[in-house]
């Protein structure tokens, strides 16, 4: 969330709570992913520095059709 924020160049308060949140059942691991021979490409910080822009001129777009 922080990186996404950062990327935005927006303030935002993370507050961290006790326990398990979500999947309780099932610890995730990227494990059975790179098993498969999946590989990262696109860092977080690279992927959301270009599909933000994206995103955004889609939101525009559609509010201009209103």
């Amino acid at each position: 969330m922080a990186t996404v924020a950062e990327v935005l160049g927006k303030e935002i308060h993370i507050e961290h709570i006790d326990g398990p949140v979500g999947m309780q059942s099932r610890i995730f691991s990227n494990t059975r992913i790179y098993s498969l021979g999946w590989e990262v490409k696109v860092f977080l910080k690279e992927g959301t520095e270009r599909t933000y822009p994206w995103i955004e001129a889609q939101v525009k777009a559609e509010r201009e059709t209103r």
